[in-house]
Parts: structure tokens; sequence; C-alpha cells
């Protein structure tokens, strides 16, 4: 018998997000050899800390842009260059990787795939949790397959408009997957509009110049739709309470899924009561 203690497995409550320390992500790469045959590989990607404002450069150089071609509005081309974006973070912010043949040239050689997926897969995984009694605008059981049957199920409970918000968000730290809350106080009008009005910002180009004077059937207008990443940020450090299960600062890519998912429930409830 070893006199050997198990080692205790750390808990989910005790898996926290530090935003400052280096982050681990673990790929699978399927890769053909000489002969035809699929291998698999475990490869990892190490990265230092990523800055918000890198972040925030990372959102601007994705670079969405709409194309309509002539006169009919549903011709329309999304152009974008996530590829590109993915592969400028991942550049500044990578200082190793394992499992691949040892190079001096090894930033230059990862494959552009295996960048834009260790980033956006990876290092920037969030999104808001599955549990569908987060809070009180979570309406995920009144989707179209779940229909109110019996017209008398109402709720007991008063509607309290100061009632605070909470957001979970499932992201992956080291490779490990854990869960994050969020503690919001309830949006006011202001943000709701402040919201609205930047959500709706697009720059109109038509041949590189501003306008939208489209006067020939076989032009091509362009609308440029800059990053909101910044102003969401802004919005959460507006309405945040609390947050927990990080160690120190909240990183700005969970800022921003979080208070988007703060406004699309209240987008979806808006919606249902008009539609009652």
């Amino acid at each position: 018998m070893s006199d050997t203690a198990p080692t205790e497995m750390p808990s989910e409550s005790k898996l926290l997000f530090d935003a400052d320390a280096e982050q681990r992500v673990e790929l699978t790469l399927r890769r053909t050899d000489n002969g035809g045959k699929v291998k698999k590989n475990r490869v990892a990607h190490i990265f230092r800390p990523m800055t918000d404002e890198e972040f925030f450069q990372y959102e601007q150089k994705k670079s969405i842009v709409q194309k309509i071609s002539g006169t009919n509005i549903v011709n329309v081309r999304t152009q974008d260059k996530n590829l590109q974006a993915a592969e400028w973070l991942w550049n500044e912010v990578a200082v190793g990787r394992t499992g691949y043949v040892e190079r001096s040239d090894w930033r230059e050689k990862t494959d552009l795939l295996d960048k834009h997926t260790a980033i956006k897969d990876g290092l920037l995984a969030v999104f808001p949790a599955t549990d569908s009694n987060t809070d009180i605008f979570d309406d995920s059981t009144l989707d179209a397959e779940m229909l109110v049957e019996d017209d008398d199920e109402f709720s007991d409970e008063l509607v309290d408009e100061d009632a605070q918000t909470i957001v979970r968000l499932d992201c992956l730290f080291n490779s490990q997957a854990i869960t994050t809350t969020h503690y919001f106080a309830a949006p006011s009008a202001k943000d709701v509009t402040d919201y609205e009005n930047f959500m709706k910002k697009a720059s109109n180009m038509m041949d590189g110049r501003k306008g939208w004077r489209q006067k020939k059937a076989n032009q091509t207008s362009q609308i440029s739709i800059p990053s909101k990443a910044r102003e969401l940020c802004g919005l959460y450090d507006r309405l945040i309470i609390k947050p927990e299960g990080y160690v120190g600062r909240v990183p700005a890519h969970h800022k921003r899924e979080a208070v988007l998912e703060i406004f699309t429930r209240e987008a979806d409830v808006n919606e249902g009561n008009e539609g009652n």
C-alpha cells in the first residue's frame, strides 16, 4: 500500500479566472501523414496575460465590412479579417508552445489556423452559461418548443425593478472549464438608450468616400461596422456590483460578453411583453 495520500482534486468553486496570469491553451491537431493516415496530436500554446487594450485592438482589426452591390439591398456580402486579427493577437501574446518540433522560428512557422483556433476557441473562449435559472430575465423555458399550455401559470413574485441581474459565464482558463458570476444593477433608461445608440453605429462608405449616395446600378457601396467592445466594457463598469470567480480584474472580453447577455435578455423580454 502506498503511503502517499491521494491528491485532492480541486472543486469547481476553487477554480478562479486570473486575467493577469500566464495561460496554457491545449489543442488537438489532426494531420495527414505521407501515407494518407490521419494522426492526432496534443499540443499547447502558452500565452502571457493579455491587456484590455490589446483586446480592443484585436476587435478593431477584425474589420467587418458589408458590401452592397447595385441598388439591390438584398445583394449583401460580409467580409471580415478574423484570421488576420487572430494572427496579430497570437503574435503579440504567445510566449511558447509544446507538442511541436523545437525551432527558433516557431512564431513564423506556427500554422495560421492553429493560431486562430488557439485565440478564438481557447484564450478568448467565453459565453453565457446554460443554467436556465440564473436570473429573472432568463426566458429560455418559453421557446418555440416549450410553449406554456396553462394560462394560469403565473409567478407569485412581485415585480422588482431594482432587482439585481445575474449573469454567469462559462470560460476556459488553462484549458479548464470554469464558470464566473457577475452581479449587475438593473439597467436604467439611459443605459438602454446608450447601448442602442452605439450598437447602431456604422460608417457608410462608397468607393472609399464617406456618404451613401448610390447612383448607379453597378456601384458597390460599403458599410463598415466598428467594434463595440470598448463601449460595452464601459457599460459593464457602470452596471457591475460585484463579480465572482476571478483573481483580480475582469478581462475586457468577459465584460463584453456579460453586458451583451444582459441586453439580449432585455430585448427578448421586451419583445415578449409587446407580443402579449
